[in-house]
């Protein structure tokens, strides 16, 4: 089984989870992770690994970040050199739901490529001009 977790600035986390579980339902095997003015990057991995730690059922991991390259991706980056875990960066909820929802059906590669595909697509551009005569962008 996959778990996942949604490591963040601030309260982002709580925020995506809270929306995709608006959606679908309270999952098991799902967590948001917040990083906060104050804390430190040793903060920031306890609470990611206590998680992981504590969540035993779950053999796969995909760690959800903000930004590539910033404090949640770095200190995510150190914990996937110790667990099986998976980075995903630039998190939105479209992606975040299709991993809910097929993260025990498909795998790997699979579902990497299928996440990163869905969270491609669901970055639109629309504008006035494009409602009103029914143009898809």
């Amino acid at each position: 089984m996959t778990g996942i977790i949604v490591v963040t600035h601030s309260n982002m986390a709580d925020g995506i989870k809270d929306a995709a579980e608006m959606i679908v339902g309270e999952q098991k095997g799902f967590f948001s992770v917040g990083y906060y003015v104050g804390e430190s990057l040793e903060d920031l991995y306890k609470k990611i690994e206590d998680i992981i730690l504590l969540n035993t059922l779950y053999e796969n991991w995909i760690i959800f970040i903000d930004m590539f390259g910033d404090t949640p991706s770095n200190v995510a980056s150190v914990i996937c050199t110790k667990y099986n875990v998976t980075i995903v960066t630039g998190v939105n909820l479209g992606m975040l739901m299709e991993a809910i929802v097929s993260r025990n059906s498909s795998k790997g590669d699979n579902l990497i490529d299928s996440l990163l595909e869905v969270g491609k697509s669901s970055i639109r551009y629309i504008n006035k001009d494009m409602i009103l005569n029914n143009i898809k962008k």
